[in-house]
């Protein structure tokens, strides 16, 4: 779902159509997965920041954490690349199942 403000919601089931057609380019949804959990995507190299890491050219700076049972997770975090600029809240987390890997 992109809120545009104003009462301009879209929202799709294919996100990564939807994003590079919203915004214009190719948002890495995959990495996004663990991006939002506080670690880099495994798979590729980054370079640590004062407040997060970059990574695939997307600087991942992390905002404001929050203290879910015995985990330390993003509350709020921006993620940036040239002109694009995404802002991530999550306002609650649902561990009653665990951590599971994100693989």
């Amino acid at each position: 779902t992109i809120d545009r403000g104003g009462g301009r919601v879209q929202s799709s089931n294919e996100p990564e159509q939807f994003l590079q057609q919203q915004l214009g380019l190719q948002v890495p949804i995959r990495s996004l997965r663990f991006w939002a959990i506080g670690v880099p995507e495994p798979a590729q190299g980054f370079q640590k920041t004062a407040s997060g890491f970059v990574q695939s050219g997307w600087l991942v700076d992390y905002r404001e954490m929050q203290k879910i049972g015995q985990y330390l997770l993003p509350y709020k975090l921006a993620i940036t690349k040239d002109q694009v600029k995404l802002k991530l809240v999550v306002e609650k987390w649902d561990l009653s199942q665990g951590i599971r890997s994100v693989n």
